[in-house]
């Protein structure tokens, strides 16, 4: 097996653990106790990524757990990187987040007033007349 595959395989594992980390923990076991082999057997075989085989992460959590007669599981946000959901949490609340700032200094928006703060002909950084 190349260093790619387990690799690969390491990284779906832990995406698929992720996504059953509210089972406890003996249930959580044996529900992962095989995967790195039927994973490797799937590569083998079938070749291709994992996704495009088996889909994606918690979609196959979901498989496990109703296989195994459990509830369908956590939201999916599990199969994303956590650092990309608070990401696109910050993002969406970027704009409530700049007409409340702007309210407590005066102006509508805090973009607004920072934009009054901009040096005349540019930043800084482009000119170098402020050294």
């Amino acid at each position: 097996m190349t260093e790619a595959a387990t690799i690969e395989i390491d990284y779906y594992y832990e995406r698929v653990a992720a996504a059953l980390a509210d089972l406890p923990e003996d249930t959580r076991d044996e529900l992962l106790e095989d995967l790195p082999a039927h994973f490797a057997e799937v590569l083998e075989e079938q070749g291709g990524p994992l996704v495009d085989r088996l889909g994606p992460p918690a979609t196959y959590a979901a498989e496990l757990r109703a296989a195994a007669g459990l509830d369908t599981g956590p939201a999916p946000d599990t199969d994303r990187a956590p650092l990309v959901v608070y990401y696109e949490r910050l993002v969406a609340a970027l704009p409530d987040l700049d007409k409340r700032a702007g309210k407590v200094i005066g102006y509508p928006r805090a973009t607004e007033f920072l934009r009054l703060l901009r040096p005349p002909g540019g930043s800084p950084a482009r000119s170098r007349s402020w050294c």
